[in-house]
């Protein structure tokens, strides 16, 4: 992460989430990400997750792109195989817990670019296991050009892209393990020549 904003987020989740997968959407409060508040937003995936628009966006989005990002599908900001490798991306945060890191350019129409970074995180929520519906991220200018807020991005050009496995290992599989490991602590009970685990259904 090569900005203070990226690891600011990514250090205020991993308070949260302390030792599961993700922290919950209602853990997250403005008041801790006070000094990086312009710079955060929310993503919603839908019921089918092929679609992840903006639920929150924060200022540093709307002056990027010159118009309230709110309800708008953070895919459709990319095209083709660009859009292809962000889509896998971030369907690995949402099913398996990754987080990620996105460095691209931002072209406006005039010529002009600035590099961006930007973080993304799962956010869980109550009564769904097995997968992470909101996205907690971050968008950070590596530099301040005049043009923020006049001319509006319109074009992206990836230069880099990287998943993180906060706890080394995805999701499914340490939900695997920890399903191996009930199985052999469970208490058991011999029946003749069997031996029956208390292990339920899983």
């Amino acid at each position: 992460m090569k900005t203070t904003t990226s690891r600011a987020l990514y250090g205020y989740w991993q308070m949260l989430r302390q030792d599961r997968p993700a922290p919950d959407r209602r853990d997250v409060k403005p008041d801790g990400l006070r000094d990086i508040l312009a710079n955060t937003f929310i993503l919603e995936a839908g019921d089918d997750a092929v679609a992840f628009p903006f639920r929150l966006a924060g200022s540093c989005l709307s002056q990027l792109y010159c118009r309230d990002l709110r309800g708008r599908d953070f895919l459709n900001l990319w095209r083709g195989a660009d859009r292809e490798a962000v889509a896998t991306l971030v369907l690995a945060i949402h099913e398996e817990a990754a987080a990620a890191v996105i460095g691209y350019k931002a072209h406006t129409h005039r010529g002009t670019s600035v590099d961006v970074e930007i973080t993304l995180l799962p956010l869980a929520q109550e009564g769904l296991d097995d997968r992470f519906p909101r996205i907690l991220g971050s968008a950070s200018l590596l530099s301040d050009p005049y043009w923020i807020g006049v001319h509006p991005v319109q074009r992206h050009e990836l230069t880099s892209l990287r998943l993180i496995w906060p706890d080394e290992k995805p999701w499914f599989l340490r939900k695997a393990q920890a399903r191996t490991a009930a199985i052999h602590t469970a208490p058991k009970a011999r029946h003749g020549h069997l031996v029956v685990y208390d292990g339920g259904r899983a």
